[in-house]
């Protein structure tokens, strides 16, 4: 288990004339099994004075506070008045330029991945503390946390990243949290995400939160830093954005029509090649966007009615699994939706609705079975069985101008080809978990000393086949 332990190495302490300074030297040690004894140094600085006052209330001014734990040096001031049932608070801290790098160098014999990560980043904080505590009320608090533009190197990666960050918090009388990200930047192993926001009543029953950012990435660092030793490798470029706002209760299948959400990302001549499961696929352009809008595509649905909708376009697809099996395809188009206007009756599922349209597509299997489409377009729909709410029922329409399939020498041409599925996901493991518990409780009743999970063993003992 962990352990934490505090040493007192020095404590001096002078007093006069109702003023107080003191000066100590310490050490805290935390011990776990992961990380073996962390030692944190600690040196504590403090001028105080108590004046006389004429009411009841005790008074401390603390003119000023340096507390150095490791390399964190944290700058306070403040004035505290105690009444019997209240404390006035005003306070001031300050953390100035701390350097995160020596910070992480101080811990990598218990932490080893520290010793690859390399940056000047320094920490600033500003924090003011003004208000009363007591029964149902706390004291206002106003803070901002900022790490200037710096530079992040981890070790292996092959290129100087970048990291910044810019937070404002603010507190009421009640806790409620106000958080403003000012900024959010990380820029490391071939993406950078920018990202600014708002989050409001983030201690509240259902926070509001704003948020809008870009992403650019190069496909082959990524895997080169996080596949490559799969056998995975790819190139390609990725931009993203994104701009949104929700509150928390909007963020349920059933509810994220009620969210303000768009975003899209462009993906330019995207190659993947895994060598050890003999995959590899290639998209020249792709466009995505997943937004909240009005519906438009589905006809059992209001026109308009709030959905999240996504929209998939392939100008060029072609993927090849183990050599003989593939996929490809030409202008391919996903357009998928759901909503919660069409919940009803306590629906458990999350309808969800969606079209397919390519002006070409073909598959061929690892037996050399081809199905060539032209001009199709598939339209599927999810939706909760009329006899069991938590059970999946799909429709399924497939229309193409042509289709072509083809085996060995023998082959057929199909015109204007259309059809119809409609399959329905039965829950047998639930239902023979439940006849199982009931056979369990009919044996517990015959035996009732034996042990619930012994009950199976000795009836078979009893019952050989």
């Amino acid at each position: 288990a962990d352990t934490v332990s505090v040493g007192l190495d020095r404590l001096e302490a002078e007093g006069k004339e109702r003023k107080v300074s003191l000066s100590a030297d310490a050490k805290a040690s935390l011990f776990s099994r992961s990380a073996g004894r962390i030692r944190v140094p600690v040196h504590l600085e403090a001028d105080a004075a108590f004046p006389e006052r004429r009411d009841d209330a005790f008074e401390m001014q603390v003119d000023r506070l340096s507390l150095q734990v490791s390399t964190i040096d944290l700058k306070g001031s403040g004035d505290m008045v105690f009444h019997a049932d209240s404390t006035e608070i005003q306070a001031d801290a300050t953390i100035e330029k701390c350097p995160l790098g020596q910070l992480l160098a101080e811990y990598q014999v218990n932490f080893p991945v520290l010793k690859k990560v390399r940056t000047d980043a320094v920490l600033d904080l500003d924090a003011h503390c003004d208000g009363v505590l007591a029964e149902g009320r706390l004291p206002r608090i106003n803070a901002r946390l900022q790490i200037p533009d710096a530079y992040l190197d981890y070790e292996g990666l092959g290129r100087r990243g970048q990291v910044s960050l810019d937070v404002d918090a603010v507190t009421d009388e009640e806790l409620k949290l106000d958080l403003d990200l000012n900024r959010v930047l990380v820029d490391i192993v071939g993406a950078r995400v920018d990202l600014k926001g708002t989050a409001a009543d983030v201690t509240g029953d259902d926070p509001f939160f704003a948020l809008s950012g870009n992403v650019r990435a190069r496909v082959d660092s990524l895997t080169r830093a996080y596949t490559a030793d799969r056998g995975i490798t790819g190139t390609g470029s990725i931009t993203a954005s994104l701009n949104g706002q929700a509150r928390l209760s909007h963020l349920t299948p059933g509810n994220i029509g009620n969210a303000d959400i768009k975003g899209n990302a462009v993906i330019r001549d995207l190659s993947v090649d895994d060598t050890k499961d003999g995959l590899k696929a290639w998209v020249r352009k792709a466009d995505l966007q997943l937004e909240t809008k009005g519906n438009r595509i589905d006809d059992n649905l209001r026109r308009g009615a709030r959905v999240l909708a996504l929209d998939v376009t392939l100008d060029t697809l072609d993927a090849t699994y183990k050599g003989g099996t593939f996929i490809r395809g030409k202008d391919v188009r996903v357009e998928a939706q759901n909503s919660a206007a069409i919940l009803r009756g306590g629906k458990e599922l999350t309808p969800l609705m969606g079209v397919l349209t390519a002006a070409n597509l073909t598959m061929r299997d690892e037996e050399g079975t081809a199905i060539g489409l032209r001009d199709n377009r598939e339209t599927f729909r999810v939706t909760p069985s009329t006899k069991d709410f938590r059970s999946p029922k799909l429709n399924l329409t497939s229309e193409s101008v042509g289709v072509r399939v083809r085996s060995g020498s023998n082959g057929v041409l199909l015109r204007n080809f259309k059809f119809d599925v409609t399959a329905n996901k039965h829950l047998l493991a639930e239902r023979t978990s439940a006849r199982l518990n009931h056979f369990m409780d009919s044996l517990q009743r015959v035996w009732p000393g034996v042990p619930r999970d012994s009950l199976m063993a000795k009836y078979r003992r009893g019952h050989p086949r």
